[in-house]
């Protein structure tokens, strides 16, 4: 059933052709897995950025043992495309635009389907439009855009913030199989790196 599980969620969260990913099995490398949980536990905790994910999952003093890895995988690379926004494009979406700390990145967590309108007094609101959800990263330098994650109507993503100038968390819940109940599930990403690291939140009993 883990494995099971780690493969549905792998499928839908890869960016890139699935001929140019490097899938490592965690079951299989537990060294590997240890060393990944560390890291991130030290980026997650010593840089802050606890407290940001306690709000968003809605419990207090969060410990790293409620995070479990399902998987990691790297990209040989990311599916680039030209990116060319509209002129109020950072204005109206700038509720779901997350810049890394260097300005280098962009994280952009909800402004695919998503439909900007704006009140009498010009104020803007979001909603949505399509079912699907895509989270990518836009690279302010050279103009280009990347899909990181892509999930369908099951889907919720919460929110999204960088860990550092390179690595960003996002957090989101996904229906389980036969409606069985929900999966909060938070993804660590190294854009620079192109390494994708995913947990399954796991409350205390």
């Amino acid at each position: 059933m883990k494995i099971f599980f780690a493969f549905i969620f792998f499928a839908f969260a890869i960016a890139c052709n699935s001929n140019n990913t490097q899938q490592v099995d965690v079951y299989d490398s537990v060294e590997t897995a240890l060393h990944v949980k560390s890291a991130d536990s030290l980026l997650v905790f010593e840089g802050r950025v606890s407290g940001w994910l306690n709000r968003n999952l809605a419990v207090e003093n969060i410990k790293w043992t409620n995070l479990q890895l399902e998987n990691f995988w790297n990209e040989d690379s990311l599916d680039l495309e030209p990116f060319t926004p509209a002129p109020d494009f950072y204005k109206d979406y700038s509720a779901v635009l997350h810049w890394s700390a260097d300005s280098s990145y962009i994280l952009d967590v909800g402004s695919y389907g998503m439909i900007p309108v704006k009140d009498k007094k010009g104020n803007t609101t979001l909603e949505a439009g399509d079912p699907d959800t895509e989270i990518s990263v836009i690279y302010t330098k050279t103009g280009k855009k990347a899909r990181l994650l892509f999930a369908g109507p099951s889907s919720f993503i919460i929110d999204g913030q960088w860990v550092d100038t390179s690595q960003a968390m996002i957090v989101g819940t996904f229906d389980k199989e036969n409606n069985q109940g929900k999966d909060t599930l938070v993804w660590m990403i190294d854009i620079k790196d192109q390494f994708f690291r995913l947990y399954n939140f796991k409350a205390a009993r």
